[in-house]
């Protein structure tokens, strides 16, 4: 199902940022917002966490950053300890949407309001889940490849850690967009969002079959891994899709390493997730829908100036 793009998440983003203004809880101390992201070695990771924390600090709210290293019990003693410090609120980026949702009960039952972001989680209640309309992202991807492939020809996916909605949507959004082509796609294999994995995977793919003329990727590590690899097997005939907006990213598609990628608004989810912890504080959630998704760009050589810091 198709998610609704919110109008109020630019107002609140904007009027928040107009309004700050220091906020303390009834006994006068300042309240804080835990905040768990599943990797910090992740420069998207540490993009939405600088923005989570700027916000914050414009709304007068402390923060606690926690890494979840790519594991799901360092996760869930995280929340453990974000329960024991007595955090008022908690931003979560799930490391898998199953297996997280042990992390989400942790926080009901210690009645501590919790919203995730990035990435949503099957079972738990949270206040919202705010992401990228990643399914949308995909077929951009897809509908950018066809262009590219005039239609036709042999694809390879790498696709993220599987089990994560995100990595299901961004996948069945470019394979439904190339529905109706001559298209094939002659290899799909996950490299867990991870830069090293995916130079590894794509190496082992073009090895057995080297007729692939594109690779998506479902994030930009692992585009930028496979545009190290192509670039050190000498294959500048093959063109390369990721998805996120990463600034390295950016800069490769500019020197033409990269062909292109899903541009995310990932200061706008880091901005709206404080946003929508700031009404749960003032109990201001009659309008907050769940869940809500942000729209997304297409960054390539024709546009990249609009793009680039």
């Amino acid at each position: 199902m198709k998610k609704k793009l919110l109008s109020m998440i630019l107002a609140v983003t904007m009027v928040s940022g107009i309004m700050a203004v220091p906020a303390a809880a009834e006994d006068g101390e300042t309240k804080t917002i835990g905040a768990i992201y599943w990797s910090l070695n992740n420069n998207f990771m540490v993009f939405l966490k600088e923005n989570v924390e700027a916000q914050a600090e414009a709304l007068g709210y402390e923060t606690i950053a926690m890494d979840s290293e790519s594991n799901t019990e360092t996760e869930l003693n995280n929340v453990e300890d974000l329960i024991s410090r007595d955090v008022d609120a908690v931003i979560l980026v799930p490391m898998d949407s199953d297996g997280s949702s042990n992390a989400v009960k942790l926080l009901n039952d210690a009645g501590i309001p919790v919203i995730t972001a990035d990435r949503t989680t099957t079972e738990g209640d949270v206040i919202t889940s705010i992401a990228t309309d990643n399914y949308a992202g995909g077929q951009k991807a897809g509908e950018f490849a066809i262009e590219q492939l005039e239609g036709k020809g042999k694809v390879a996916i790498l696709r993220g850690t599987l089990g994560t909605n995100l990595e299901t949507e961004r996948y069945s959004g470019f394979v439904d967009a190339l529905e109706g082509t001559d298209i094939e796609i002659a290899a799909e294999q996950s490299a867990d969002f991870d830069r090293t994995k995916a130079f590894n995977t794509i190496e082992n793919i073009l090895q057995a079959d080297p007729d692939i003329q594109l690779v998506y990727a479902e994030n930009d590590e692992m585009c930028l891994g496979v545009a190290k690899a192509l670039e050190s097997a000498n294959r500048k005939d093959i063109k390369v899709i990721g998805f996120d907006g990463a600034q390295e990213t950016l800069e490769a598609i500019k020197d033409g390493t990269v062909t292109g990628t899903v541009f995310q608004q990932f200061a706008l989810i880091g901005k709206t997730s404080v946003d929508i912890i700031d009404k749960v504080f003032k109990g201001d959630t009659d309008d907050i829908e769940n869940p809500m998704a942000i729209e997304c760009d297409f960054a390539s050589a024709e546009n990249i100036d609009e793009f680039l810091k």
